[in-house]
């Protein structure tokens, strides 16, 4: 890991949250994480660029756009996103959900 930043993190009496960017030699991943305290479930929203694909863009330019949006800002994701289409960025969204029962 070259560099990772935790942009957000808390929890309340229903969710843990926190949401990432973090960097290596060869890509840069936006990481929005949730899980309900008391479900069992685990969320992961996940944006990966891939740094040979995407020489325009760095992981301080990411990690500024995202700071620039309200902490509390839903859909960051989707702002995130069009930020990246905007600049011509390609990368790879995934939605990743895990459930343990007892």
């Amino acid at each position: 890991m070259i560099n990772s930043v935790t942009l957000r993190s808390g929890e309340n009496q229903l969710f843990h949250w926190s949401d990432s960017i973090s960097e290596d030699d060869t890509r840069i991943v936006y990481l929005e994480h949730t899980f309900p305290v008391k479900s069992g479930m685990e969320y992961e929203n996940t944006l990966e660029i891939l740094k040979k694909e995407n020489l325009n863009i760095t992981f301080n330019e990411c990690l500024e756009f995202l700071k620039t949006l309200n902490k509390s800002s839903e859909k960051k994701m989707d702002k995130f996103k069009e930020f990246l289409d905007v600049k011509g960025v390609k990368y790879k969204h995934s939605l990743w959900d895990r459930w343990e029962r007892d």
